[in-house]
């Protein structure tokens, strides 16, 4: 089943993205065959799977930006279907436009990213998952960076790290700190490592999405990190220091069936499967063509993890260690 808002309401008389397409970095323009579906400056794709009271906050998330010329996708993932329709009828009654697919089975989430980018028309993409969190501020400062910047394939932005856990109904905050505090800016050679920021925090263009290709759906995990590579592989993506997107997990859940946990605390073993799947692959296909290329970048970054960890170990067991002077005095 698709549901649909019309493009009627708060929307109307709103700038289209029009129609055509544009070949390139910069802006994409929507085919005359999407006329019919939603169309919106930028969509919002948010994957759910039975988390009402996550799906909830992201309603809010979504609904409380100043940047008004949004489309709100949903793809409930082989949920429930009421308890989805009942969160986005609040998001509708709002005036937001709303998109809701409701998959029978589920998918991969990479997969579920693809179907609802597939079902609107927009210029700019971003994943909002059901348990993230924007500042009011997030679209309107990471599309009008893209607006004034159209030799940038996205923009990210600082994000924060906030822990939280369930106090039986209600999620509580345990703590907070800034994610990858060290990020200044995006280089492909630091994104060869690890990736740079999550998904939340990603904006970027529909015509890059098309070019680079789309969401890899036989990747369980890290499919945001495979997308990111492709992007900088295609061109630049830059930064916005400004805290406007937080990134919520869950540690304390960690069993792999329970909807309200993260996949990057219940199934890590996942992680540390798929990171050399990636790796190796990138890294036989630049041996096969006999190139020095992406699959290089990404196996020395690893290269550079193990070399950090170990700087930390020894750094930690050196601080740890009682000083000389501290040995003099016993």
């Amino acid at each position: 089943m698709l549901t649909f808002r019309s493009q009627s309401g708060r929307y109307a008389g709103q700038d289209s993205p029009g129609t055509g397409e544009h070949d390139g970095v910069g802006t994409s323009r929507t085919p005359p065959s999407m006329s019919s579906v939603p169309t919106a400056r930028t969509a919002v794709i948010t994957r759910t799977f039975n988390r009402p009271r996550m799906l909830a906050r992201a309603a809010d998330s979504v609904c409380g930006q100043t940047a008004g010329d949004l489309v709100w996708v949903v793809v409930n993932n082989g949920g429930r279907p009421d308890d989805v329709e009942r969160i986005v009828d609040r998001a509708r009654g709002r005036g937001f436009i709303v998109r809701v697919l409701h998959l029978p089975d589920a998918v991969g989430i990479e997969e579920a990213s693809n179907a609802g980018i597939d079902a609107v028309a927009s210029d700019y993409i971003v994943i909002h998952d059901d348990d993230d969190s924007w500042h009011p501020h997030f679209l309107a400062e990471t599309a009008a960076y893209l607006d004034a910047k159209p030799h940038y394939a996205g923009v990210a932005t600082a994000s924060c790290r906030i822990s939280e856990t369930f106090d039986g109904d209600t999620l509580r905050e345990r703590g907070r700190e800034r994610y990858n505090a060290w990020v200044r800016n995006i280089h492909l050679v630091d994104m060869a490592q690890a990736n740079l920021y999550p998904p939340i925090a990603f904006l970027f263009r529909r015509s890059v999405w098309k070019a680079v290709g789309r969401f890899d759906a036989g990747l369980p995990v890290l499919g945001d990190w495979d997308f990111n590579l492709r992007v900088l592989m295609h061109g630049d993506i830059g930064f916005i220091p400004d805290v406007l997107a937080n990134y919520h997990i869950r540690e304390t859940i960690t069993d792999a069936a329970d909807p309200a946990g993260n996949f990057v605390a219940a199934r890590m073993s996942l992680f540390q499967e798929y990171d050399p799947i990636i790796r190796n692959r990138l890294l036989r296909g630049d041996l096969k063509d006999g190139r020095i290329g992406l699959g290089w970048l990404v196996s020395l970054g690893r290269q550079h993890q193990a070399m950090w960890r170990v700087l930390r170990t020894v750094a930690a067991a050196g601080a740890a260690r009682p000083s000389d002077s501290e040995d003099d005095q016993q």
